[in-house]
């Protein structure tokens, strides 16, 4: 999280403050941004997804 929150702290030239949100808070938060709850839902998914995958991927680097 932090790297993204410098990342855009670099490209905004300006500070930013990384903030996690609560898994179960994902699809609500992304509706209150103006997405679609199908849209919402596709990004939470996704994400859960890409998180498992990484720590699946951590896992097995660990283990070899």
């Amino acid at each position: 999280m932090l790297d993204v929150a410098q990342a855009f702290a670099k490209a905004l030239q300006k500070p930013v403050k990384g903030m996690e949100t609560p898994r179960d808070q994902w699809i609500g938060t992304m509706q209150n941004m103006g997405f679609s709850n199908k849209t919402a839902v596709f990004f939470s998914k996704i994400t859960t997804l890409a998180i498992k995958r990484k720590c699946q991927s951590a896992i097995a680097l660990h283990e070899e």
